[in-house]
C-alpha cells in the first residue's frame, strides 16, 4: 500500500520482461543447443524415423492379410450327396439276458449339409436328411425296417499339407420309421414292422460317432450307431430291442456359394 499505482504497474513489467529473458536463455541454451547439437540420440527418440514407421506398419498390415485369408480359406457350407452301406444289428436283452441278432447287408443314402460355427476354426456343425434300411436276422425271422433320419453332429476338419483332410464326429440322430417287413425265412410270410399291428415303434434315437477323410473333393467314411431307444412296442420293461449299425459312406462333396 506504500507504492503508487504507476509504480506497481512499472514493477509488474520489469519483472515480466526478466521471465521473458529467462526463458529465452534457456532455450537457446538447452532446447537448441545441448539436447539437439550435442545429443543426437535424443533426435532420434524424439524424432520417429520415416523408414522404422515404414517397416512397422508393413508387418502390421502382413499380420492383419494374414489373419483375413486365413478365416477366408475355411468353407461356409459343404454340400454332400452320400451313399454307402449299412452293416446293422439288433441288440436285445430280457432278463439279464443280452443278445445279438446277425448282421443285415443294406444301404443308405442322403443329403448333408456342413455349416461353419467359427471362422478361425474348421469347426463345423453337420445335419441333412437321411433314408437308411437297417435291421437284423434273428433265427427264422428277418427285421428290415427303414427309416428317415436326420443327424446332429459336429465334426472337425484337420487338414494335412492341403492333401488330406481328416474329419471326426459325433453327435445324435433321429430316425422316424417308414416302412419295412419282417420275414419268415421258412414259409415266406411277411407282416408289417411298423402300424397298428407292427412289432416296433416308429421312433428311433442315438448317438453316432466316426471319422471320415476327405482327398480330391471325395469323402471316405465309417461310422458306428448306438440306438438308445427301446424299439419293442408292446415291452413290459424287461425286454429290450435296440438298432446298432456299422455305416461305410462314400461321396462327393459340393461347395455351396457363400455370400
Amino acid at each position: 500500500h506504500l507504492l503508487s499505482r504507476r509504480q506497481r504497474q512499472m514493477c509488474i513489467r520489469d519483472s515480466t520482461s526478466i521471465y521473458r529473458q529467462i526463458f529465452s536463455l534457456s532455450v537457446k541454451n538447452f532446447g537448441g543447443g545441448i539436447f539437439r547439437k550435442n545429443y543426437p540420440i535424443f533426435a532420434t527418440y524424439t524424432t520417429l524415423n520415416p523408414f522404422i514407421m515404414k517397416k512397422v506398419l508393413l508387418i502390421v498390415a502382413a499380420i492383419l492379410l494374414a489373419s483375413a485369408v486365413s478365416a477366408q480359406n475355411y468353407e461356409k457350407n459343404i454340400l454332400g450327396v452320400r451313399a454307402g452301406l449299412n452293416l446293422s444289428s439288433l441288440s436285445l436283452s430280457e432278463s439279464g439276458v443280452s443278445l445279438s441278432s446277425d448282421s443285415r447287408a443294406s444301404f443308405h443314402v442322403a443329403v448333408v449339409d456342413q455349416i461353419l460355427l467359427c471362422n478361425r476354426l474348421p469347426f463345423y456343425l453337420e445335419t441333412g436328411l437321411a433314408f437308411s434300411s437297417r435291421g437284423g436276422k434273428l433265427g427264422i425271422l428277418n427285421f428290415r425296417p427303414s427309416y428317415i433320419q436326420v443327424p446332429v453332429l459336429l465334426n472337425y476338419h484337420f487338414n494335412i499339407k492341403n492333401v488330406v483332410t481328416i474329419q471326426p464326429f459325433a453327435g445324435l440322430y433321429y430316425g422316424l420309421g417308414i416302412g419295412g417287413k419282417i420275414k419268415d425265412k421258412t414259409s415266406g410270410e411277411k407282416a408289417d414292422i411298423f402300424g397298428d399291428d407292427g412289432l416296433l415303434k416308429r421312433s428311433d434315437l442315438g448317438v453316432r460317432l466316426g471319422a471320415g477323410v476327405v482327398w480330391k473333393r471325395i469323402y471316405f467314411g465309417l461310422g458306428y450307431d448306438i440306438g438308445c431307444l427301446n424299439l419293442i412296442k408292446e415291452s413290459d420293461g424287461e425286454g429290450t430291442m435296440r438298432n446298432n449299425c456299422f455305416t461305410t459312406v462314400s461321396y462327393t462333396h459340393l461347395t455351396l456359394p457363400t455370400t
